[in-house]
């Protein structure tokens, strides 16, 4: 992942990101992100997963999707809209299609 799909611009350094949702894969955290993006509010993602040991549990596994504080409500409410959509599953099905376990066709 490059540093601009981790860090907000330059402009949005001075404000103040909470957290939206923690999720345990990055790719899952892209998807949110991107999800929030295409809906023109700012998000980024952030990992504290600690790659050198195969860890999956407590705060070293977390990867947190953030929006600015004057956006949180409004992504609130777009996220739980579409709780019904299941975006987790979307990417799961994008993890395994990326390591070839989704490929029906040979």
């Amino acid at each position: 992942m490059s540093d601009e799909e981790r860090r907000p611009e330059q402009d949005d350094d001075d404000l103040d990101w909470q957290v939206m949702r923690s999720v345990g894969t990055e790719e899952e955290a892209t998807i949110i992100a991107g999800f929030l993006r295409a809906n023109d509010i700012p998000a980024q993602v952030e990992s504290v997963r600690f790659n050198q040991e195969p860890v999956n549990f407590g705060d070293m596994s977390e990867v947190r999707v953030l929006v600015p504080d004057e956006y949180q409500a409004q992504a609130a409410e777009l996220l739980s809209d579409t709780e019904a959509h299941d975006l987790s599953a979307a990417a799961d099905a994008a993890e395994r299609a990326g390591e070839g376990e989704g490929s029906a066709e040979e």
